[in-house]
């Protein structure tokens, strides 16, 4: 599918990989100390807004709805959530992705947590949209994280003042599954340019 006009093409871990993503993103390796190497992060810094594209060994042993569940809870226990709400979660494409014909299932996962930023003790409210790519041929599955906090602190602004977009969780709850424009940005996208990252073999 060819990216929006809002959409720039990204390098992901070295070129192996590439996604669409808004040009608002930033890299954040070109801000942050450390990125760790199995994580892609780019960040919104006027809204707070945050994409990561994270590659890990095959969750084995749960497929659909409990894959996405698993791995809600497993993002919201790395951001050290105080509270979590997960809204739904399903497979949503069973076609190849990924190029190469080595992709799998996409499962997408919605749902909301409350958690403070690093080092800082002021706690947001959080729409948390998700992806898990399965990618079998490499044995791995690209986790797609978009958080976009709706509450900053107990308010309802971003750190520059604007007001903040409402929780996505009502138009969810009454049928409209849609995924933010992030997120399907990256889904739509995602490509394996070179399954050389993953080892002699696939």
């Amino acid at each position: 599918m060819t990216p929006s006009a809002s959409r720039t093409s990204r390098p992901l871990f070295g070129g192996a990989l590439t996604c669409a993503l808004d040009a608002r993103f930033e890299d954040a390796s070109t801000f942050m100390p450390t990125v760790p190497d199995h994580q892609e992060i780019f960040v919104d810094r006027a809204r707070d807004e945050t994409v990561i594209v994270e590659l890990v060994d095959a969750i084995e042993d749960r497929t659909g709805s409990t894959l996405g569940a698993f791995a809600f809870e497993d993002a919201c226990d790395a951001c050290d959530a105080i509270e979590r709400r997960l809204v739904t979660a399903k497979t949503v494409s069973t076609s190849g992705r990924g190029g190469g014909g080595g992709g799998g299932d996409v499962v997408v996962v919605y749902g909301v947590m409350r958690a403070a930023k690093s080092r800082s003790t002021d706690v947001n409210d959080v729409d948390v949209w998700g992806a898990i790519i399965r990618l079998p041929r490499a044995n791995t599955d690209a986790l797609v994280w978009h958080c976009r906090p709706f509450a900053f602190a107990g308010s309802a602004t971003t750190p520059g003042g604007d007001d903040a977009a409402p929780s996505d969780e009502t138009r969810v709850r009454r049928g409209d599954e849609t995924p933010s424009e992030a997120l399907r940005g990256v889904v739509e996208t995602f490509e394996v340019r070179d399954w050389g990252l993953f080892g002699e073999g696939t």
